[in-house]
């Protein structure tokens, strides 16, 4: 019998199937991201899951 040989999948899919996209519309309208993120890797180890976990959202966002 002939041998089947599997493709390997392309590096850019299996990038997107694994990537998570993660938005928020912060509290404060002047955010300083950088500042807001600087530190964001120790707050992964204090079992947050994103760093944006440790900025103040807001619940609705309204466009006028």
């Amino acid at each position: 019998m002939a041998e089947t040989k599997e493709v390997p999948p392309r590096g850019s899919l299996e990038f997107v199937e694994s990537s998570i996209l993660d938005t928020i519309v912060p509290l404060a309208s002047d955010l300083n991201i950088e500042d807001a993120l600087s530190g964001s890797v120790e707050r992964l180890d204090d079992g947050n899951d994103s760093p944006l976990a440790a900025i103040p959202q807001r619940h609705a966002l309204y466009f006028g």
